[in-house]
């Protein structure tokens, strides 16, 4: 009965003064204060309506079958704050930069307990491509209602306009004496980019943390981005359940990815070094490129991994058409230590495209990293790449490039399927096929095999590391007629301290070439030529 008249007295003030406007609308146009130190609460905003805004503090909220202590609806009000509050549209014609930049800048005064959640309701919200919206404090999460990225529904953001900046990006100045901030989160929405084959001109990335710890994007589509997410330093940050639909690519710009993962090396040595990445999972995803007959066009990549980046967890992810499934490269580091290290790939598979790259292309392309192991890597070509695997080591570390593969399959070089050129190598499992496809004549020394082993760059060979080649099928893939000029295995000079054996080459042209004339390499109990 006390609720009933508090509500009955609200509507009559309400109607007496003239103003009918809904009580959702209480904290629009916010202003702060030194008073409140940019605290949300009823004095901190300018009121539309005097009533709602009195009344706000005096109804009591508390469903029944919460069984909850009771709080004012202006309480109940600030547990999630709409982005609309401040503004935004969400019409798909009015610029909405502004009234997102105020939400985010808002949440993140609020006193004494900074962050919070920033809802985005069903709606297109148009975004600039060269503004970018920056979120300068810890525990902000932005969330959507859902929803595909190439058509209505949920919650988009629509970025027009040329530019390359980072959309969102989490970037709180990092507290003295720590090396990191701490959670953010982007959640079910989508991002819709105008950029097309013949002309790609929004470059930035949709979110970018830097220096986070435990940062999230999650359940996110997009459509026609250039870059789409990028991690740089921080600790233990996720990316999952996205999907990048027709990431675009052009003839003039064709190095973009749906995700990167970069760190920095410290001239003071690996131990606490800021600027070093730590842990990144990306997982349960699935990203698409666009083609086009265009002269000249090369179909965008999918994940990029390079410098001071330790400890990437990829799983149960599909890389659709890209020129490159997964990047790995070390520029600036002063020792083998600030390199990519300590990949794990779970059930990746990755069909590139080596559309006018043939010598680039590959499902993964590496030089000097430390460690990965792969299980289940699916690798497939078209338009015939040389190789779709390529590990080398620059010859500027020792000890570069230690690589396992168990299981998975790799299909349709025009070359020799893998290409190793490191420390130390291991095949174990699964099938190599339908490598040779330019046809070249088989020789011991040609690139017609679906394994080449290779000295390092800098002269060593892998007699400072090791090789084993086991329980792997040659050979025999779907194409039958460039299959029977493959060889399975070839080993060059420097090559040693290698076991292959166990293997099956069932339609080979050859089996082991060992040009090694290493003693210490053994070729035994192999089934074929």
């Amino acid at each position: 009965m006390k609720r009933f008249l508090l509500a009955a007295l609200c509507l009559v003030c309400m109607t007496a003064q003239g103003w009918a406007q809904s009580l959702s609308n209480w904290h629009e146009n916010p202003t702060t204060s030194a008073a409140t130190n940019g605290a949300i609460t009823a004095t901190s905003f300018t009121c539309q309506n005097a009533a709602a805004c009195v009344l706000s503090t005096l109804i009591q909220y508390s469903p029944s079958w919460a069984r909850a202590k009771e709080r004012t609806l202006l309480l109940r009000l600030e547990d999630t704050v709409s982005v609309k509050d401040f503004g935004a549209k969400g019409d798909g014609t009015t610029n909405d930069d502004a009234a997102i930049q105020n939400a985010l800048t808002a949440i993140c005064a609020h006193s004494p307990s900074p962050g919070g959640e920033l809802f985005f309701p069903a709606g297109d919200y148009v975004i600039s491509a060269s503004a970018g919206h920056s979120i300068p404090c810890a525990g902000v999460t932005i969330r959507g209602t859902g929803g595909g990225a190439h058509q209505p529904g949920g919650s988009r953001f629509v970025v027009r306009g040329s530019g390359n900046a980072s959309l969102f990006q989490f970037n709180m100045p990092v507290p003295a004496g720590d090396k990191y901030f701490y959670g953010g989160r982007l959640t079910s929405v989508a991002f819709t980019f105008a950029n097309t084959p013949e002309a790609v001109t929004q470059t930035g990335y949709a979110v970018e943390f830097d220096h986070c710890a435990g940062c999230l994007v999650d359940h996110v589509y997009s459509y026609g981005a250039y870059n789409l997410f990028k991690a740089y330093s921080g600790f233990k940050n996720r990316f999952h359940d996205f999907y990048a639909k027709q990431m675009a690519s052009s003839p003039a710009l064709h190095d973009g990815y749906a995700v990167a993962f970069t760190g920095d090396y410290c001239a003071s040595g690996p131990g606490g070094c800021a600027t070093r990445g730590d842990v990144t999972e990306i997982f349960d995803f699935h990203v698409d490129e666009m083609l086009s007959s265009a002269r000249g066009f090369v179909p965008g990549s999918c994940i990029h991994l390079s410098g001071f980046a330790a400890t990437t967890w990829i799983r149960h992810g599909t890389c659709n058409q890209p020129s490159i499934g997964l990047k790995i490269d070390c520029p600036n580091a002063i020792q083998i230590g600030e390199c990519p290290q300590f990949i794990h790939i779970d059930r990746m598979e990755t069909e590139i495209n080596a559309l006018n790259n043939v010598d680039r292309s590959a499902c993964l392309d590496s030089t000097d990293l430390v460690h990965l192991e792969a299980y289940s890597f699916q690798c497939f070509g078209y338009n015939r790449p040389d190789n779709l695997i390529r590990i080398v080591a620059s010859g500027a570390f020792a000890g570069a490039g230690h690589v396992e593969f168990y299981g998975g399959k790799v299909e349709g070089a025009a070359g020799s399927c893998v290409t190793f050129a490191a420390k130390d190598f291991k095949f174990i499992g699964g099938d190599i096929m339908g490598c040779n496809q330019r046809r070249a004549a088989y020789s011991r020394s040609a690139d017609t095999f679906g394994i080449l082993l290779q000295a390092q760059a800098d002269g060593v060979g892998a007699d400072s590391g090791s090789f084993v080649v086991s329980g792997v099928n040659f050979c025999g893939g779907s194409d039958r007629t460039s299959t029977t000029a493959m060889g399975a295995v070839r080993i060059d000079p420097k090559v040693a301290y290698g076991t292959i054996t166990g293997n099956v080459f069932r339609g080979c042209a050859g089996g082991v070439a060992d040009n090694s004339r290493e003693k210490v390499n053994v070729v035994a109990n192999n089934s074929g030529p």
